[in-house]
């Protein structure tokens, strides 16, 4: 029910089997196992209390901005300045502060017309506002040079915030997807191919020199990889101590791919 709404307050489809979909493909999936791994040690009680946490930081730092941006408007409402007396009017700064103060922070990185006047004081091309638009361009100046200081400061961890947010609530539907498919295996006595990497990888994940690598390793001395673009980092990490083993013994060994071609860019 909280992805139903997730979706519904990002105004995203209300249709979540397609999205259901696609997300167990990564439970099956080399690349993203250690992600999958750490989420796994996360006690789903502390996970829901961490989202209204997260929530509202995010609320406060968009009304952090709406404030900065309204400060402006304000200001320029308190001596009667209108959008189409800066230079460039309605593509200016009076535009960039008032989709600022309207919530709209998609954007916050200002355009070559707004720096024109921060950073070179080309505050209009119309000599009759010139003198208006001069008494306020320090306090001008102030508020936006305090807004991107905090942008510099806070903006990145909102995005981030942002970011866990927008998978926060799929992911935990991944781990009950994920209890779902290990009781249907053992159920059957299945095993997915992906399963046997896992396997091997937590096998070796504590031997310097495993008994699986020991017998192959006395048995075969070259090794060619084929198509290692297309490897995965557990797979890899499965190959090594073969590979450390033969160069070890001066034997060649053959890597061939092509990264252009790679299934995991």
């Amino acid at each position: 029910m909280n992805l139903f709404r997730s979706k519904i307050d990002d105004e995203k489809s209300q249709s979540i089997a397609l999205d259901l979909q696609q997300r167990a493909k990564s439970l099956l999936n080399d690349v993203e196992e250690r992600y999958l791994h750490s989420l796994r040690q996360q006690d789903l009680a502390t996970l829901f209390q961490a989202y209204p946490k997260l929530k509202k930081a995010m609320q406060l730092h968009e009304k952090k901005l709406a404030e900065f941006g309204q400060q402006f408007l304000d200001l320029c409402s308190t001596h009667g300045i209108e959008a189409n007396m800066f230079y460039q009017g309605t593509r200016s700064i009076y535009p960039y502060f008032k989709r600022i103060a309207e919530g709209n922070i998609e954007k916050l990185e200002p355009n070559a017309y707004v720096t024109k006047i921060t950073d070179e004081g080309k505050w209009t091309t119309n000599k009759t506002y010139l003198p208006l638009l001069e008494s306020v361009s320090a306090q001008m100046l102030d508020i936006y040079k305090q807004m991107q200081a905090y942008i510099a400061q806070a903006h990145g961890n909102y995005l981030l915030k942002k970011e866990v947010l927008t998978h926060f609530f799929p992911y935990l539907v991944l781990m009950e997807l994920e209890k779902v498919l290990d009781k249907i295996k053992a159920e059957n006595e299945l095993l997915h191919i992906s399963d046997f990497n896992k396997i091997i990888s937590s096998q070796i994940a504590n031997e310097s020199s495993p008994y699986i690598y020991e017998r192959i390793g006395n048995r075969y001395h070259h090794f060619l990889l084929d198509e290692f673009q297309d490897t995965s980092a557990i797979q890899w990490s499965n190959l090594i101590p073969l590979i450390e083993n033969a160069l070890s013994e001066n034997y060649y060994n053959l890597i061939v791919g092509d990264a252009k071609q790679s299934i995991y860019r």
